[in-house]
């Protein structure tokens, strides 16, 4: 997942959904090839960014940062939604204040 070469919003999300599902079974069994957690959590704060940068103004998400297309997705929408919130769970730090149009609960 970590060297996985494309980027649309769809495999972002995967990506960071697949990284923190795996997040604590990685770091129980050190794992010989996996990336040194700074690695990781660089790259987890890029693909939030890129995905920050992908936002409508109405909220949604479309598929790629240089859109043609003038419309948010609602299936990429749910999807980053769903990341966000898998990730606020897990105590990952989302700096949502940076994220205008996100509103999670992070109790």
């Amino acid at each position: 997942l970590y060297t996985y070469p494309y980027e649309c919003t769809e495999q972002l999300s995967s990506r960071l959904l697949g990284i923190q599902a795996l997040w604590d079974v990685l770091q129980a069994f050190h794992c010989k090839d996996l990336p040194d957690v700074s690695v990781l959590k660089t790259k987890l704060e890029s693909d939030l960014n890129t995905l920050k940068g992908r936002q409508y103004s109405n909220g949604g998400f479309g598929y790629w940062t240089n859109r043609n297309d003038s419309y948010a997705d609602p299936y990429m929408s749910v999807h980053v939604a769903h990341c966000l919130a898998v990730l606020v769970n897990k105590k990952v730090r989302v700096l949502l204040y940076k994220w205008p149009l996100v509103q999670l609960s992070q109790e």
